[in-house]
């Protein structure tokens, strides 16, 4: 089994830290299943495809997709294969952005839209 390097960030720009670590990585799924069990690299198998599903579910609300259109979204993805980004609808992304703001930049962002006329 190879040894892989693996890096954990927390934190940005000046505040940023980090870590590099060494493990033994199985080199493929017998390996997985010999190193730690049948039952414990399904579960790891089921956790993943899980948070798969849930990211493009996440994509469809934030692209302003309805529930038809975010169960087509699963329906036509295959687990393992790269597929485009579902892009986030503009109003949504500035919406979250203006929840994330003080009373006193919300009125500056109504006023400089009110003064765009």
């Amino acid at each position: 089994m190879p040894m892989q390097s693996i890096t954990a960030n927390v934190g940005k720009g000046d505040e940023k830290e980090s870590r590099t670590v060494q493990i033994d990585v199985p080199e493929d799924v017998p390996a997985f299943v010999s190193k730690y069990g049948a039952e414990v690299c399904f579960s790891a198998l089921v956790s993943q495809f899980r948070l798969d599903v849930q990211q493009i579910a996440r994509e469809c609300i934030a692209g302003a997709k309805d529930e038809a259109e975010t169960q087509g979204a699963i329906d036509e993805w295959q687990w393992g294969v790269k597929r485009t980004r579902i892009p986030q609808d503009p109003k949504v992304r500035i919406a979250n952005d203006i929840k994330k703001m003080s009373a006193e930049e919300k009125a500056e962002i109504l006023q400089f839209l009110q003064d765009q006329g």
